[in-house]
């Protein structure tokens, strides 16, 4: 943890890591913005991309996995990650059978693993952020 001189407090997290090429940040950036966005047709292009096979097979349970992992982008403003996030991402993986189904790519599987850490952390501190802006400012013209 870090503290700066204005009270900010900076965590870092270096317990699980991995480098993402190019076209999958690209790829992700677009998800992110089409689960945002609510569209079908370009979450579905955007897990083609990463290499989920046949994203469009069970899109319900791809939906409620996908809105729940970016579920602090998914409301707009300034805005504390709810602590049920982790709870509504347990509720989703004991759907275990149907995620089974969707051959998620493990880099997927890998993403959603070192973000549901952070979550939890960021939600038990009560950090507030527009984290929708954040991921817009951080990935810029990525995926556009």
């Amino acid at each position: 943890m870090l503290l700066s001189s204005d009270g900010g407090v900076t965590i870092l997290d270096h317990g699980c890591v991995r480098e993402f090429d190019r076209d999958t940040v690209t790829a992700l950036v677009r998800l992110s913005r089409a689960v945002r966005g609510d569209d079908e047709r370009q979450i579905q292009a955007a897990l083609g991309a990463i290499g989920m096979p046949s994203p469009a097979a069970d899109f319900d349970v791809t939906r409620v996995l996908l809105r729940g992992f970016f579920a602090p982008l998914l409301t707009p403003g300034r805005h504390a990650i709810p602590a049920d996030r982790a709870v509504a991402m347990g509720e989703t993986v004991k759907l275990k059978r149907k995620l089974m189904k969707m051959r998620l790519p493990g880099k997927l599987m890998f993403l959603f693993r070192i973000c549901f850490g952070p979550y939890a952390v960021l939600s038990r501190i009560g950090a507030e952020l527009d984290w929708s802006a954040l991921e817009d400012e951080v990935t810029g013209d990525l995926g556009r």
